[in-house]
């Protein structure tokens, strides 16, 4: 983390190597496996969010978001990924950090604004499910058994964990459009209108919903009671 601050911003190839060493995901699959401990993956991907701030990076942009839904492993506790994916979402913030429409526009093919709004809330902005790439998820794999076969389910099932991807797809969309009044963006952080709703979301969530959504329109903003109520 200190070598990525120190050169924040600057896109470093070498502090970036260095980082990726301690990110398994990032590896080639020729590469030899090392048993990193979370937090030490977890310090590399925000590491990599300061060195890359504000560049829009498209391997990076596109690796993070991946992240944030990626398929659970077998000896990964829910702890640890729902760190790890708020550790991304901060990341994804950062590297597109205030840039707003312009990174959408720039990588439309990833369909960012669109898996971030999947990820927190399990559906796209038109109210559909979203089905894009699962990655991570091998169909081929289990020869058939019922081990395999409930590998497969149990991933498809995880893609729907929006306890694990809400908190960091929340906030990366509140640091991208940061101070940009985006209204349509804002709406969709609104918080839910009827008690019933309200029992479905965590208290956290809607904390995090709150925090985004001021970011995002810096401006209404204001010191007063009136505001908070």
């Amino acid at each position: 983390l200190g070598m990525a601050a120190n050169k924040r911003g600057s896109c470093d190839p070498s502090v970036s190597k260095m980082l990726c060493l301690h990110v398994p995901s990032l590896l080639p699959p020729s590469f030899i496996p090392m048993d990193l401990a979370s937090t030490v993956q977890a310090a590399a991907v925000a590491g990599i969010g300061l060195l890359y701030q504000g560049s829009s990076h498209r391997l990076m942009t596109e690796f993070l978001l991946n992240e944030i839904g990626r398929q659970p492993m077998k000896d990964q506790n829910s702890n640890d990924r729902e760190g790890f994916a708020l550790v991304c979402g901060l990341a994804l913030g950062i590297v597109n950090l205030e840039k707003g429409t312009s990174t959408v526009s720039g990588l439309e093919d990833l369909r960012i604004e669109e898996r971030l709004h999947y990820y927190i809330s399990g559906r796209t902005d038109g109210g559909s499910e979203f089905h894009g790439r699962k990655e991570g998820f091998d169909g081929s794999g289990g020869g058939g058994s019922n081990q395999g076969e409930m590998d497969r389910n149990s991933r498809i099932y995880e893609v729907n964990n929006r306890d694990i991807t809400a908190p960091g797809a929340t906030l990366a969309l509140g640091l991208m459009y940061i101070k940009s009044h985006n209204v349509s963006v804002a709406s969709s952080l609104e918080l839910p209108e009827t008690h019933y709703s309200l029992d479905y979301i965590r208290p956290d969530l809607l904390a995090l919903r709150v925090i985004s959504r001021s970011l995002i329109l810096w401006n209404d903003m204001e010191p007063t009671s009136d505001w908070i109520d």
